[in-house]
């Protein structure tokens, strides 16, 4: 499933505001209360049919203190439409613990440096530049993202990453499109 930051507005009693990116159908809301960080996932937005992952964007964290009509399981909003209201106040050091635990869930990944579409090949025609199960090491190429119509390489490299690794599992398909940000292939210690 591709993914989208929701957009931010601060409201002037602090709350801040998220805010539908696209028109569509949101669900899968979170609960009042529940808290939320930069990165972590918010809901989804269906567009045409569509599931589009929606993710808190970088700099917002706090609890959820209130969301667009959260007794219907499916929510019409319109672009900047309010989805959810955030309350960041007190909230740091049960962030920090959060992304501690999101990082052990996922383990090492290689994010997308840029939004576009993904592949795992260099030409329809040629193989894959990795497989599951290939050792890596810092600068390989794991595969392309095109970004209006300009091929950039996906390269094994990234804050925290070890020299060496082996590749266990992409998470994304060939020919999908990706948003900054998002783990494409997951990998562990070689």
């Amino acid at each position: 499933m591709s993914a989208l930051e929701f957009a931010v507005r601060r409201a002037e009693d602090g709350i801040v505001e998220l805010l539908s990116p696209r028109p569509g159908v949101v669900r899968d809301l979170p609960k009042e209360g529940h808290l939320l960080a930069s990165g972590m996932g918010g809901g989804t937005l269906v567009v045409l049919g569509r599931r589009l992952e929606l993710r808190v964007p970088s700099g917002v964290s706090g609890r959820v203190v209130s969301a667009v009509d959260r007794e219907r399981a499916l929510v019409p909003v319109s672009f900047g439409e309010v989805v959810l209201r955030v309350d960041p106040s007190g909230v740091t050091g049960e962030v920090q613990e959060g992304r501690a635990e999101r990082a052990a869930e996922e383990g090492l990944v290689i994010r997308a440096p840029m939004g576009g579409r993904f592949y795992m090949r260099p030409s329809p025609d040629k193989p894959v530049f990795v497989e599951i199960g290939s050792v890596v090491e810092t600068g390989a190429t794991l595969g392309l993202l095109e970004v209006m119509k300009t091929f950039h390489r996906l390269h094994y490299r990234g804050e925290g990453l070890p020299a060496r690794a082996v590749v266990r599992e992409c998470l994304v398909g060939d020919g999908d499109d990706v948003e900054r940000g998002q783990p494409v292939f997951r990998v562990e210690p070689a």
